[in-house]
């Protein structure tokens, strides 16, 4: 068992959307009002959306076949599944030419996008109410472990 990261004395604090830096962050790190998303994740967050519309059509026409069958609709069906596996292949390259594997690329292009919804929330409010009521929200969202304690965190460290 490796115990050097627990004798240190500064840990390592993982980021929001970001790979591990080797430079220290201090607990007093402010978070930004957002993140700006790289051109590779931009792409690769366009291609996601059109995959997961394309799934949701997919799982329509699923239904469709089981209530009703047509030999167009099984023909229609199954040119989405090879669209599907053309989008999941574009997804492989973009996250092979990033340099990453393609569900990191994708865990950090959501946790952006999640943060950059609920953080400026945070930076908006004027009151305690307010921020009592994004606090609610953020703990009853389904959101990354990551993410939300980033949020809470910068909950914390909001004055009035």
């Amino acid at each position: 068992m490796n115990i050097s990261m627990i004798n240190t004395l500064y840990s390592q604090k993982q980021s929001i959307g970001f790979r591990a830096e080797n430079k220290q962050i201090n607990s007093k790190t402010m978070y930004p009002v957002k993140y700006t998303l790289t051109d590779v994740e931009k792409e690769y967050g366009e291609v996601l959306q059109q995959l997961h519309t394309l799934e949701s059509n997919i799982n329509v026409q699923r239904q469709n076949l089981k209530s009703y069958y047509s030999a167009q609709d099984r023909l229609d069906y199954r040119k989405m599944l090879k669209e599907r596996q053309l989008l999941l292949a574009k997804l492989r390259r973009i996250a092979r030419r990033a340099g990453m594997e393609a569900h990191k690329l994708e865990y950090d292009v959501m946790a952006k996008k999640e943060y950059n919804r609920y953080a400026p929330k945070v930076f908006r409010a004027k009151t305690v109410e307010e921020l009592a009521g994004i606090k609610e929200l953020i703990s009853s969202s389904r959101l990354f472990n990551a993410v939300r304690e980033a949020l809470m965190s910068l909950i914390a460290q909001k004055k009035f």
